[in-house]
């Protein structure tokens, strides 16, 4: 795949041009510049005059091609993160529940859903939808996880003697996959992540407040950091009982609290221990962030407790009174029962997928795709 290859990162590229009038052209204008497979490229959006795309390639070939109509920008770490994925694995309810002295050995939250990362990976990465393949990289993504939290605290236990240690330059480099600085060295998590490197920490900004949103940026991981994957204990407790899981798009989802056979699932994370567990959301956070360094990583989101709840359907359907439900009553309430749902096809009369009065949309049977609809 392009991004196994070294040198290779993913770049967010847009192509606007009312010239191409559908997704599908852009995508084809990309593929002959950037001389790249319908594979390599993942769809983000796609509006009238605008398609934008993940890609994988070299700064130089990205560099040689942008321009006109084609722009685009490196996909820098902070920019992986789902839109509210911090914002759910810090709400109390995420992170698993501890089982103590003083509470239930069975914990209805932790039982109830499973917490998970869903990781996408950088296009070509994984060659079309082999899982095995996709539960290889995933083994090496979290290898490498591994290596810059124990490079991290180590740096960090050097600090803390006071030794003078390594100081690596900051200009990390991707080779096959492996996040190294010039020298060799294996980056910790703290100076891959943008948010926590030397460079953005001692940076000078003159508007005051920008400023000060990157200080309360840096403080925010550093101390998730210190206390995750880069602390004495590196999450180890996680990192050693999460399960993986290929995705049917191009990645994988990490369970944090996978349901074990014939165990208790609470003994993972009672005891002395957890604060190297998934209980701890600074382990969390620390693994989020060591996702979203990694050159194959494109996207880190974090999963939501689905519970379905038609309450107010139910007594809006069955009287249309605020709590009342007649056929619940009754005994009525469709347990056991087979729904079955037949649909004749496609209306491509339809004004959504019709060009109109012209027609132009099928063509000899088949799908006419120079057109917009």
């Amino acid at each position: 795949g392009a991004s196994s290859e070294t040198g290779l990162s993913p770049f967010l590229i847009c192509v606007r041009d009312i010239s191409l009038k559908s997704g599908l052209q852009r995508r084809e204008h990309l593929q002959e510049k950037f001389n790249s497979s319908p594979e390599d490229l993942t769809p983000l959006s796609n509006q009238k005059e605008q398609s934008c795309f993940i890609l994988a390639t070299s700064t130089s070939r990205f560099l040689s091609t942008v321009g006109g109509n084609i722009h685009g920008i490196p996909l820098v770490d902070q920019m992986k993160i789902s839109p509210m994925t911090i914002e759910d694995v810090t709400s109390p309810g995420w992170p698993i529940p501890v089982a103590t002295e003083h509470s239930s050995r069975r914990l209805s939250g932790y039982d109830e859903w499973e917490r998970s990362l869903m990781v996408g990976l950088s296009p070509g990465v994984v060659a079309g939808k082999d899982k095995q393949m996709t539960l290889n990289i995933a083994d090496k993504i979290l290898d490498d996880v591994r290596n810059m939290a124990k490079e991290g605290q180590r740096r960090r236990r050097r600090l803390e003697k006071q030794e003078e240690g390594f100081k690596p330059s900051l200009r990390a480099s991707s080779k096959n996959g492996q996040l190294e600085t010039p020298q060799g060295k294996t980056l910790s998590i703290s100076e891959a992540f943008s948010a926590t490197s030397s460079t953005v920490a001692s940076r000078e900004n003159s508007e005051k407040e920008t400023r000060r949103l990157s200080e309360s940026s840096h403080s925010f991981w550093s101390r998730a950091l210190q206390h995750g994957l880069e602390s004495k204990h590196q999450c180890s407790k996680m990192i050693n009982s999460l399960e993986i899981r290929p995705l049917w798009s191009d990645g994988f989802e990490i369970i944090l609290n996978p349901a074990g056979e014939n165990e208790n699932k609470m003994d993972r994370v009672s005891g002395s221990d957890d604060e190297s567990s998934a209980s701890n959301q600074d382990c969390i956070l620390s693994l989020v962030a060591a996702l979203c360094v990694h050159p194959f990583v494109v996207s880190v989101e974090a999963n939501t407790e689905v519970t379905p709840d038609g309450k107010k359907e139910q007594w809006i359907t069955q009287s249309n009174i605020e709590n009342y439900r007649p056929f619940f009553d009754k005994g009525i309430t469709g347990k056991g029962q087979i729904v079955s749902i037949s649909d004749s096809g496609m209306d491509t009369d339809n004004c959504y997928l019709s060009n109109g009065p012209s027609g132009g949309n099928i063509f000899n049977g088949n799908w006419d795709m120079s057109t917009r609809k």
